[in-house]
């Protein structure tokens, strides 16, 4: 079974099981859930589980692969527009950007459970309109930062063409040119003194 197939695979059952296990899962928060939970905590779970459904959608379009050549680390895209310039590198770079949502909202479930616990009177901040705008910029701002760093940072250049082409051609058989991706590149390696 190639690697193509394999992440194939993977990727319809993230997809599906992600979709659905998260649909479920909203679904429990909005009617199964005690009245003790209180509408922010829903919110921010219903939120977390949309944007879960969003992250694995857009790992499937993108079906993420990875390789690592030397000082170098490769992330292509096995997706549907893995050989459609640029949208194959886009479509990485908004998986990017669903993870960094990701992470900004696992973020606010730590700091809101913090502020619930340890600083009670601080959780009127979470009903009022300006703050909870704020927040809801920064989650965003957070994923569109990922998202900005690898379209600008972790594009490909012509040194790295030139420097892992052959393990790409070795590897996939085909001209690094032709695929959509991502890359970590390594210009200068110093060795330990």
């Amino acid at each position: 079974m190639s690697v193509q197939e394999i992440v194939a695979i993977a990727s319809t059952c993230i997809f599906v099981s992600g979709t659905i296990l998260n649909i479920i899962f909203i679904y429990v928060i909005r009617n199964g859930t005690r009245s003790a939970v209180g509408p922010v905590y829903k919110n921010i779970m219903t939120s977390f589980a949309v944007c879960n459904i969003g992250f694995a959608t857009m790992e499937f379009i993108a079906k993420p692969g990875i390789h690592i050549y030397g000082t170098s680390l490769m992330t292509f895209s096995h997706g549907i527009f893995q050989s459609v310039k640029p949208w194959g590198f886009l479509s990485l770079c908004f998986f990017i950007g669903m993870y960094g949502v990701n992470t900004a909202l696992l973020t606010l479930h730590f700091a809101y459970r913090y502020i619930a616990l340890c600083r009670r009177h601080s959780l009127r901040i979470f009903h009022e309109t300006i703050p909870v705008t704020i927040v809801i910029s920064l989650v965003l701002s957070w994923g569109f930062i990922y998202g900005f760093i690898t379209f600008y940072c972790f594009a490909a250049t012509d040194d790295y063409y030139e420097y892992a082409n052959g393990s790409v051609y070795a590897k996939f058989g085909v001209d690094a040119h032709s695929l959509s991706f991502f890359c970590i590149f390594t210009h200068v390696c110093f060795e330990q003194v």
